[in-house]
Parts: C-alpha cells; structure tokens; sequence
C-alpha cells in the first residue's frame, strides 16, 4: 500500500494509534456535488424551527432530539428512518406534540430542501463520526450546525466557524444552544454564510481534489 486516505485528522489520529505508517497517511475530506440552488439572503426571510437529518440511533443523537422535542414549541423537521424511528413517532403521538414532522427517508436533493428551510441543524451524535456528510450538507445552504465536539465534527466547526459545538453528553447544553440561535438569527445567519463560504472552497468535489502519493 503506497498510500491511506483518512477523511478527516480524527480519523488519521485513530491511524496512528492502531500503528499504520505516519508518512502514508493523507488526510482528504469528504466532498459532494452542490445540488442546491437558493439565494441564501431571500432563504432567512421564510426559515423557521430545527432540522435533524440522519440515522435515528440512540449512536446519532435520538435521545438528545427527544429531548429537544420536549423543550421547545418551534418547527423540528426529522429526516431519515432508523430503529429509534417509530419510538420517537410514539413519543409525539403520546404528548402530542404537533411541531414535528417526520419525513423519513429522502434522496439527497430532498434532503437539501428540507434543511435549507431551518434556522439550524442539530448533528447530536454520540460517536466519534469520522467526517459526517449532513454537518457538511447543511453548511452548503447557509444552515448553521449546533453538534457534539466529537471526532470529525469538532473539525468541521473549527474550520468552518460554522456552528456551535456542545458537549454530547449534555442535553441542556443542546437545548441552550438551540434556544439561543433561535433567538438571534442574525448570529445564526452568519454562521451560516460562514458554513457556505468554507464548504464551497474546500468540500465540492471540484475543490476537493486527489492529494499526491
């Protein structure tokens, strides 16, 4: 093997710790086609509430989107199918809480459209994802991030500046960060352009590139 392709500095980390060779491995983030057509500044006139997209697993956050449910009385959409799906469905049907929308699972341009219309995307995983695909995805439509300061995550924000990292074990933590850009959606808009503008210099395939052995 001439050379390992890590996708994030997380994932080279956990490289080096199970012995792979230093000098071969190089770090190429995940890129995507940008399939979204929409005038960010026209978008923030018209958006409203919180949207998870993802793998409804106790591993992604379901028990932190629980909880946000419970919390707050704005728009959450939810995309994506999983085995905390129906458990969730259950839990809204039984509090009746009307704000939520279940969409299930949608193709990536769907997908898009779903999460260009919220203030902010909640990525609460409780694992150590290596680069994750729909923190990426939101930032290209102007959508700020509020996720767990784990793996790859703390990279994208860092670099991004944008979005809100929170510690994963702390459901109160998600809620204040929600809350609060929810509130200030000017905050909000600008981490959102910030998201865009890295995402467009760094992730779209075309800017991506293949690194050199």
């Amino acid at each position: 093997v001439n050379r390992f392709i890590a996708v994030s500095d997380f994932v080279r980390e956990q490289h080096i710790k199970s012995n792979f060779p230093l000098n071969k491995i190089t770090v190429r983030n995940n890129g995507f086609n940008d399939l979204s057509e929409l005038d960010i500044n026209k978008s923030w006139l018209h958006r409203e509430g919180l949207v998870y997209a993802g793998r409804l697993s106790v591993a992604k956050g379901a028990k932190v989107l629980e909880h946000l449910i419970k919390n707050l009385d704005c728009k959450i959409s939810v995309v994506g199918n999983g085995p905390e799906l129906n458990s969730l469905k259950q839990f809204c049907s039984y509090h009746q809480f009307d704000h939520v929308e279940f969409f299930g699972k949608l193709d990536n341009k769907a997908t898009l459209d779903v999460i260009k219309k919220a203030v902010v995307s909640v990525v609460p995983s409780q694992c150590g994802d290596s680069y994750p695909t729909v923190a990426l995805e939101s930032l290209s439509v102007g959508t700020p991030i509020v996720c767990s300061s784990l793996g790859g995550l703390q990279e994208i924000v860092n670099a991004s500046s944008g979005g809100e990292l929170v510690d994963h074990n702390n459901n109160n933590d998600f809620l204040h960060c929600v809350k609060n850009m929810m509130s200030n959606r000017e905050k909000a808009k600008k981490m959102g352009d910030n998201g865009m503008k890295y995402i467009k210099e760094n992730n779209l395939e075309e800017a991506v590139g293949i690194p050199p052995l």
